[in-house]
């Protein structure tokens, strides 16, 4: 299927994350070109967590973007589980979170409640 098109209208509108990330997850053949546009718009843990698992190109990127933002447990977990070549270090970063780290997280739960 050509989505050329579509991917072209989607640009001019301004794609939201959650539609980049789903062309990255679905449409192959434009990951790197939503993943790029992705990165520059302030993309969430959750979305470098996608572009980590699913455009290859793009993953030390990535990686290095969602260490710069203070990812949880659950960013090291997901990426454990998905990505294979990432799962080793991932699971490092687990297991070297400080006290600091940790209560930087409950801070941010309890800042939701």
């Amino acid at each position: 299927m050509h989505y050329l098109s579509y991917y072209n209208q989607l640009l001019r509108q301004s794609p939201s994350n959650e539609d980049l990330c789903y062309i990255i997850e679905f449409v192959k053949s434009y990951r790197e070109v939503a993943a790029d546009q992705l990165l520059r718009q302030s993309p969430s843990n959750k979305d470098l967590c996608y572009i980590i698992e699913f455009v290859e190109s793009y993953r030390v990127v990535a990686w290095n973007k969602l260490l710069r933002q203070s990812p949880s447990d659950d960013d090291f977990c997901y990426i454990i589980e998905h990505v294979k070549s990432y799962r080793e270090a991932a699971k490092a970063r687990l297991t070297q979170r400080t006290r600091e780290d940790i209560m930087s997280d409950i801070r941010k739960i309890v800042g939701k409640l």
